[in-house]
């Protein structure tokens, strides 16, 4: 018969070889998984910094535009650039939109699709509108939607870990959208008052009585 205290001792052995395996198991599983986290997370943040960088890039190519066309205005023509619409949101970069979640990804499709709709409306406003209504209102929505982009880069930065933009100097590109769609807010406000007022003079004109006619 075999001594217990041997054959106890091989199998505290084999099962010591045993639970090392799977521990050597769980410890490599658990190295893979988090290096493929870390390399997803990685992926993430740069998938999140290129399309903040192009939503940026966007608002500042919409506040150039927009210093061009109001010195065109100003200046009569003599400087500056006519611009019949403003500019249209560049591609996208290649990214994993599952890295953003669908709430992130719907907002920045959504953009997209808000700036084509935009630009068609425009387009179609020069169809019959003239120029004095069209590009008040092309400056308007190319304010608003330049700062759009500008606070769903800044969104995609608080929440991916980025570092912010300094928007904090005077002539920043968000200060500065921000004064003219302010400006163009206002422009737009004193000439529908005017409008009201002027239809109200008119309506009070036709409720007079006519004049008598004397008789011949």
């Amino acid at each position: 018969m075999a001594d217990p205290t041997t054959a106890w001792t091989a199998g505290g052995i084999i099962g010591l070889v045993a639970g090392s395996s799977v521990i050597a198991s769980v410890v490599t599983l658990s190295a893979t998984w988090i290096r493929d986290l870390l390399g997803w997370n990685a992926r993430r943040k740069f998938a999140a910094l290129y399309l903040a960088i192009t939503l940026e890039q966007y608002a500042r190519t919409t506040a150039t535009l927009l210093g061009e066309s109001e010195t065109h205005d100003d200046s009569n023509g003599a400087a500056g650039t006519a611009h019949a619409n403003f500019a249209a949101l560049p591609e996208y970069p290649e990214v994993d939109w599952e890295a953003f979640g669908i709430k992130r990804a719907e907002a920045a499709m959504g953009l997209r699709t808000e700036v084509d709709s935009q630009r068609s409306w425009i387009s179609g406003y020069w169809e019959f509108a003239e120029e004095e209504e069209v590009i008040p209102e092309m400056q308007e929505r190319a304010a608003k939607l330049g700062l759009k982009a500008l606070e769903m880069a800044e969104g995609f930065r608080k929440d991916f870990g980025l570092t912010l933009l300094d928007q904090s100097d005077e002539w920043s590109t968000k200060k500065d959208l921000a004064r003219r769609h302010e400006k163009f807010v206002a422009r737009r406000l004193k000439y529908e008052e005017h409008q009201r007022a002027a239809n109200a003079e008119m309506f009070d004109a036709l409720q007079q009585p006519a004049p008598d006619v004397p008789a011949a």
